[in-house]
């Protein structure tokens, strides 16, 4: 497949996901609607069908961005005990589902801590996990995660085994692609993965990895933290504002909406927002610019928190959209759970960091003036 190819691959995937995402917000209002039995019970399939789907399209877009190295991680301190549980309720219904005994183990102290992304690493057991399931012919599945403690660094080795009899069916597209992402990840977290057929059945395939221990899991963010916060939506396109609006509305937060720049900016003049979703690209007036016309306003609206709305999301983007005064990025497609760290980050989370630091200067150095977030929400 040529660059090019690649290029459109990844840009169509980009635009699948948003679409799913709308129609997923969707389904989600019309759970609200109480529709019946028969009604939510359609609804419900619809929303699982869509779920999977978004999940295809996720890795594709994630795979992507691990072969390109433009994937960013998150290190914070993760309880490998929380984890495995985390991945086991995630996978054991659908285990259940297609007749699959699935064993998942954790063999390590049960309040060990490592910093490490989480997320990504649970995406590669997830990816060994779902390779497994697509195979057909297992009766069981098992997993474990190892964890030994060696000075200030713990090994983690990950292990899934397969045990199909006969001649297991190929992997369909979701367990491949899931595969796939897995031994990308694995070397982008600085592992490396190994496996194949077994000698008898099944197979097995597995990593091993190294990450600093640390002296206890940071308190996982809540959802419902930035709740009551009056947000202002900003994006040309309507069903990326119907997916923000519907997330925000999960969130307990209000939320207006302006279809570009110049409409962002005349609402600002007008009522008062604790935080600006803003997406780059608009017609009329882009988000750079509708930014900076923001922070030209007299007064406390000028000190807003902005937040990026943007798939392009490279060191070098975020350090351009930091330089024209926002405080983070909201990555598209819009994951609920980066949406609620980036909203309170924004409106709770200690700013000095963020508000000290433009291209690695301080404000001030790089001519620019300080700006800080308001100190209080609506309804706080």
């Amino acid at each position: 497949m040529s660059d090019l190819d690649r290029s459109l691959a990844y840009r169509l995937s980009l635009d699948m996901a948003e679409r799913l995402d709308g129609a997923l917000a969707f389904a989600g209002r019309l759970e609200r609607m109480r529709l019946g039995a028969d009604g939510d019970a359609c609804v419900e399939a619809l929303r699982e069908t869509l779920n999977e789907a978004r999940e295809i399209v996720g890795r594709a877009i994630d795979l992507r961005r691990a072969q390109a190295r433009t994937l960013t991680l998150n290190i914070v301190p993760v309880r490998l005990r929380d984890l495995i549980d985390a991945v086991s309720d995630r996978w054991r219904d659908r285990a259940a589902a297609a007749g699959v005994t699935l064993l998942l183990a954790y063999d390590g102290q049960p309040e060990l801590a490592v910093r490490i992304d989480g997320d990504r690493l649970a995406q590669c057991i997830d990816g060994l996990i779902g390779h497994a399931l697509s195979r057909g012919g297992p009766a069981a599945v098992e997993a474990g995660l190892t964890a030994r403690g060696d000075g200030d660094m713990v090994t983690l080795e990950v292990s899934v085994r397969d045990g199909a009899s006969g001649r297991p069916e190929a992997p369909h597209v979701a367990g491949a692609l899931g595969l796939a992402l897995a031994r990308e990840l694995v070397g982008t977290l600085g592992g490396q993965m190994q496996g194949g057929g077994n000698a008898g059945a099944g197979s097995t395939w597995s990593f091993k990895l190294s990450a600093p221990i640390a002296e206890a899991a940071a308190p996982e963010r809540q959802a419902t933290a930035a709740a009551f916060a009056h947000v202002l939506i900003v994006d040309d396109n309507a069903t990326n504002r119907m997916v923000a609006e519907a997330l925000c509305e999960g969130f307990d937060c209000t939320s207006e909406t302006a279809c570009d720049g110049l409409e962002a900016v005349e609402a600002m003049r007008q009522r008062r927002f604790d935080v600006v979703l803003m997406d780059i690209k608009m017609p009329n007036m882009d988000g750079l610019s509708a930014t900076a016309a923001i922070r030209a306003l007299p007064g406390p609206i000028a000190r807003t928190p902005i937040l990026a709305m943007t798939a392009n999301a490279d060191p070098s983007d975020v350090a351009l959209y930091q330089a024209a005064g926002m405080q983070g990025v909201v990555e598209k497609p819009i994951k609920p759970e980066q949406l609620a760290a980036a909203l309170e980050s924004a409106l709770l989370g200690p700013r000095a960091d963020a508000d000290e630091m433009l291209l690695g200067q301080p404000l001030e150095a790089a001519g620019a003036s300080p700006y800080n977030p308001p100190s209080s929400r609506l309804g706080a």
